[in-house]
């Protein structure tokens, strides 16, 4: 088992109760959601960071861009195309 930790937290009261609930609703402890909800928080942000942090190193790098001819061509067929 890994090691823990106590993190404590201050929370509106609305969403305490919201953890609360679920918590009665799904037979799980409040810790265990909360803890959950928590991992999964980092893990998208985390994976956002990574992709966003991605992009800027590829926007430094010429040959990862469009072409302004390119840029056009995507303007042109878009303009060009049907009202929906």
């Amino acid at each position: 088992m890994s090691a823990t930790a106590t993190l404590t937290i201050t929370v509106p009261q609305e969403l305490k109760d919201q953890i609360e609930a679920l918590a009665v609703t799904t037979g799980r402890d409040t810790s265990l959601l909360s803890e959950d909800a928590l991992r999964q928080y980092v893990e998208i942000q985390s994976q956002q960071i990574a992709e966003i942090t991605q992009a800027l190193r590829d926007s430094d790098d010429p040959d990862t861009l469009a072409s302004d001819e390119e840029v056009a061509a995507v303007f042109a067929r878009f303009s060009d195309a049907p009202a929906r």
